[in-house]
């Protein structure tokens, strides 16, 4: 019987124990810090042993060591381990080895959870997402009545990812991000082209046209990918002249923009790319159907350009999500209206040069956390900015600021562990604090401050 390691026991360490278990596998967990026991516990002893709060000392033999995700190269466990014979494989990798049912995968700096969810959609009956979406893929692989598997895949995911074989896999884009844990751009990209080297049909490889240059170098030999853009018309999957979905590979309805659910150029793309994922596993009709219908009445993940609240003509924007540059330079360009932009957060060292050119959108920038005055500097002479010491202080003075017609963006490009649990916890905060100026009366002059 083999015995597997697992490296981590957060939510998808402790996931991939029960997997082994499950599957008749002697497994032992470790992690250096004290995780939270699953409230159903580690698992049979039996078959699972676990040691937190690991101090130092050799890991046992094992005939495979599956390292979890949030565990950094750097650690001391993930030392021993690339130290030990055992072969090294990511969370994602080893469940996958289990699954059963066809697996769409994507990745990308942004827009993953919006594309899984809107591939999920379009493929409709019992199809699973999973993944950093936030169910393990070591528990949906568990999962009996799941028909497909929709993944979102991480960068960090898919550093240990040999031998990953999804059907259908897809990148939506790569902009600068993680650089805290990846020592270049180009490792972060080549961890994020590691979901294209064993995709079972390379028919079913799906890119952002802007990537084609960079996929030629990973795979000189390899057959063109099905590509998709919102820019030009050399993409697999385009807009024609008047708007509407259009493609020379798929059987696709001839969809106009902006529909009631999807608006702007990232939308749109994320609308293509998942139709591309689902097509290999639908018919013609169903595809053509169940896109029609997504087109119409998808919802947006929380905490993703999310409208929280309209007082007195000014919107309260949860962008939370954004926790990189390039996504808070995507949010901004969905806005027409003056925005009022609260961000900062935790760093990643990411520039935010790449801002500059859109500061006529941006009226004036609150700036919170760690990063604040990195921001700052950055933006001194061409964005108006101001530094706060809490993040409610930040979105105080945002309100404050505005005036009828404006927008109060929280779009951060800085992760949030610095004063939060997680993005959504930050989300939440900030709609909490919207919500109280809303039932306060709070009310906006057309020209001027607040009243």
């Amino acid at each position: 019987m083999k015995r597997i390691l697992i490296i981590g026991l957060g939510k998808s360490g402790a996931a991939a124990l029960k997997l082994a278990a499950a599957k008749g596998l002697h497994a032992s967990g470790f992690d250096e810090g004290s995780p939270a026991e699953p409230e159903n516990g580690w698992g049979d002893p039996e078959f699972v042993s676990v040691v937190t709060r690991f101090d130092g000392g050799d890991l046992p033999d094992a005939d495979l060591t599956v390292i979890s995700p949030g565990i950094p190269p750097e650690s001391k466990l993930a030392k021993l381990a690339r130290a030990s014979n055992s072969p090294i494989v990511g969370e994602l990798d080893f469940a996958a080895s289990f699954a059963t049912v066809p697996m769409a995968a994507v990745t990308g700096t942004n827009g993953k959870t919006t594309v899984t969810r809107m591939t999920a959609a379009i493929l409709g009956g019992n199809a699973l997402p999973a993944g950093n979406i936030g169910l393990p893929l070591s528990e949906a692989v568990l999962d009996e009545t799941a028909e497909a598997l929709v993944v979102e895949a991480s960068s960090f995911q898919l550093e240990n990812a040999p031998k990953f074989s999804p059907e259908t896999a897809a990148i939506l884009n790569i902009a600068p991000d993680h650089l805290d844990r990846h020592a270049s751009l180009r490792e972060y990209a080549d961890a994020k082209f590691n979901i294209l080297a064993n995709i079972r049909d390379p028919a079913n490889a799906i890119l952002n046209h802007s990537l084609l240059g960079e996929f030629d170098k990973r795979f000189p030999n390899a057959i063109r990918p099905m590509t998709f853009s919102a820019e030009t018309k050399d993409a697999d999957i385009h807009l024609d002249t008047q708007k509407r979905l259009t493609s020379d590979r798929l059987d696709l309805p001839p969809l106009r923009f902006p529909t009631s659910a999807i608006r702007g150029k990232h939308d749109i793309e994320n609308l293509m790319a998942a139709a591309a994922l689902a097509a290999p596993m639908l018919t013609p009709a169903e595809l053509a159907r169940n896109l029609a219908e997504t087109a119409e009445s998808f919802e947006a993940p929380p905490h993703r350009i999310q409208l929280v609240a309209e007082i007195e003509g000014v919107d309260f924007i949860d962008d939370s999500k954004a926790t990189n540059p390039a996504a808070m330079e995507a949010a901004l360009k969905r806005f027409d209206t003056p925005v009022n932009l609260i961000a900062g957060g935790l760093g990643k060292k990411l520039p935010f040069s790449s801002l500059i050119p859109l500061a006529a959108k941006i009226k004036k920038a609150f700036l919170y956390g760690e990063s604040k005055n990195d921001i700052e500097k950055e933006w001194k002479g061409e964005i108006e900015c101001e530094t706060f010491d809490s993040f409610e202080a930040a979105t105080l003075a945002a309100a404050k600021h505005s005036s009828h017609g404006d927008t109060v963006l929280l779009s951060p490009g800085c992760a949030s562990m610095d004063l939060f649990e997680n993005y959504k916890e930050r989300g939440l905060a900030f709609q909490r604090i919207a919500n109280t100026l809303k039932s306060c009366g709070t009310t906006f002059e057309k020209e001027g401050k607040r009243v």
